[in-house]
């Protein structure tokens, strides 16, 4: 179901913004998955993709009880998470 739930994420995400180039990987040791995107136009700066990444996340993932997940930008060889910039979803 989660693998499900990542696709329709990134499908839904392309729609959008069809340059991102959007990742993920599963880690066994602590059960997470990390999704991460790079961002070719500094769009997390930018409130609308930051609203429709939060409501994206509700609605593939904590709607459907999906909580081991994290979102990060790949940004000059880092990743930085969703959290660190700040962002709260609202459940």
């Amino acid at each position: 179901m989660v693998i499900k739930k990542i696709n329709e994420f990134r499908q839904e995400m392309l729609k959008q913004y069809p340059e991102t180039i959007i990742e993920y990987r599963y880690y066994s040791h602590n059960n997470t998955y990390k999704i991460w995107h790079t961002d070719l136009n500094s769009n997390f700066c930018n409130t609308d993709f930051l609203s429709f990444i939060k409501l994206l996340i509700k609605e593939k993932f904590y709607d459907n009880k999906i909580y081991n997940i994290n979102f990060y930008i790949f940004n000059n060889n880092d990743l930085i998470n969703l959290d660190d910039i700040k962002i709260k979803i609202n459940i």
